[in-house]
């Protein structure tokens, strides 16, 4: 299983981020607790992202508005399971992922 994550969701989602007009950070942990780890953080103005990969097949994000006040808005957060996702679905889920919030705040769609 993880060939498969690390094969298919770890570019999936470096393909999508790419043409998207925001700051990424993109770090990589290799062989922790969970598997390898892609983290994606993400700015577009006071709308700020975290998106969590894991080899194991565990997908975390989480949305905040930071011009709400010094404690954040935290607008969506969700944990996904791709293990025994299909591609399709997998694509499905990444792209949902994507067009959250953040995006359709700023008339960003993929």
């Amino acid at each position: 299983m993880k060939n498969m994550i690390t094969d298919k969701i770890f570019p999936m989602m470096d393909e999508m981020l790419k043409s998207l007009p925001f700051e990424v950070d993109h770090k990589k942990f290799l062989d922790g607790d969970f598997g390898d780890l892609n983290e994606y953080d993400l700015k577009l103005g006071d709308i700020m992202g975290h998106i969590s990969v894991w080899s194991s097949g565990m997908i975390f994000y989480g949305f905040i508005d930071s011009s709400k006040d010094e404690n954040y808005e935290i607008i969506q957060e969700k944990f996904l399971d791709a293990t025994d996702m299909s591609d399709s679905e997998l694509i499905y889920n990444l792209k949902d992922v994507l067009n959250s919030r953040l995006f359709r705040l700023n008339n960003v769609n993929l």
